[in-house]
């Protein structure tokens, strides 16, 4: 009777004993490879980098262009500019110029080309209509 006691509580404590092996063996996971871990960690810093260098281009070609905002004459015609005895049809504007373009007198077409939003004071002096439309004086 005692032998038959012994066996049955060996077996079990073998079995609970292979079941908190394989529980520490799932729980720790299967061993990596350190070269294919350090392979992947080179390919996700490869492609981090590259979409840093995008986003940063992107930023710059943003900077740069001229065609944020955009200002059109309605369809019906050009609108009259009564200060400048112009007609306006086309504007557009970047983060730091500004170009438009509008009709004076008989038919000539002017453009003014780059305007920048931030002049210095001697284009301040210059000319008095950047100071009315950039400004706001």
């Amino acid at each position: 009777m005692g032998s038959s006691k012994k066996s049955r509580t060996s077996k079990s404590s073998s079995r609970r004993k292979r079941r908190e092996r394989r529980f520490e063996e799932a729980a720790a996971g299967p061993e990596e490879d350190p070269k294919a871990v350090l392979q992947s960690e080179r390919r996700a810093l490869l492609w981090a980098t590259l979409a840093a260098m995008l986003g940063f281009f992107l930023w710059i070609i943003c900077i740069g262009t001229e065609q944020w905002i955009t200002v059109a004459a309605p369809e019906s015609g050009p609108v009259y500019v009564n200060r400048t005895k112009s007609f306006f049809f086309y504007a557009n504007m970047g983060l730091f110029r500004m170009c438009r373009t509008y009709c004076a007198g008989y038919g000539q077409w002017q453009a003014r080309n780059r305007r920048d939003v931030f002049p210095s004071e001697e284009a301040i002096r210059q000319d008095m209509e950047i100071d009315r439309t950039i400004l706001g004086r």
